[in-house]
């Protein structure tokens, strides 16, 4: 009798720095993105009956050291992940209004996860990843 391998779940996206309100004009930092997310929500959720991979582009400062430090709390598997020397990740923060509702500023343009495909991967690594797991979550900016 053989033995099925778990699934393997590729996230891939960009993962920023996250500013939120705390109080007083501070804010807190964290680290999210919807693929972040998808990836922290399927390890929660089907724990070790799945595989879950983040493949992100990040830089090589102490954002992007912390930020991968974050996927590996989170169980996500992040050998995938390529650091580029002169990127940074991008960053956002939120804005509450008098009601709670939410808005976003973003500073992305020049982010490290969006030169994934054209600095980051190479072509065989791109061929290899085609190829390495079973399904795929994606999100475009």
């Amino acid at each position: 009798m053989t033995t099925r391998s778990l699934p393997r779940l590729a996230c891939i996206g960009e993962c920023m720095v996250e500013l939120s309100p705390a109080n007083r004009g501070l804010y807190k930092q964290a680290f999210a993105g919807d693929t972040l997310n998808t990836a922290i929500y399927a390890i929660r959720t089907a724990g070790k009956s799945i595989n879950t991979s983040y493949i992100t582009a990040v830089g090589n400062d102490h954002f992007s050291d912390r930020m991968i430090d974050f996927f590996q709390s989170e169980n996500i598997n992040s050998q995938w992940v390529v650091r580029l020397a002169d990127k940074l990740p991008g960053l956002y923060s939120i804005e509450l209004d008098q009601y709670g509702e939410r808005s976003f500023s973003y500073w992305r343009n020049n982010s490290a996860a969006r030169a994934l495909f054209s600095h980051g991967l190479e072509e065989h690594q791109v061929a290899e990843l085609a190829e390495s797991f079973d399904l795929y979550y994606l999100s475009g900016i």
